[in-house]
């Protein structure tokens, strides 16, 4: 996946959650920001993925929850 060059210093060194991380899109998404030195946890309420192998989601902070409880959230971030 492409991230635009002009965004690339914004994005470097952040802690960026992902909702579905283990999904088609959020697979993705995590790849391509972990290209660009980026923090990258991910959120997902299943265990396993069609996407990402377990090999690939280990190189990731990994949560297991749902997205509307807000301590998902928080246990997340912090």
């Amino acid at each position: 996946m492409y991230i635009a060059n002009d965004f690339t210093d914004w994005y470097t060194g952040k802690k960026i959650l992902i909702a579905g991380g283990r999904g088609y899109i959020g697979s993705h998404l995590a790849s391509s920001l972990n290209e660009v030195a980026c923090q990258v946890v991910l959120l997902d309420n299943s265990p396993m993925s069609n996407w990402m192998p377990e090999s690939a989601i280990a190189e990731y902070q990994h949560f297991e929850g749902d997205l509307s409880e807000s301590s998902n959230w928080y246990d997340a971030l912090t």
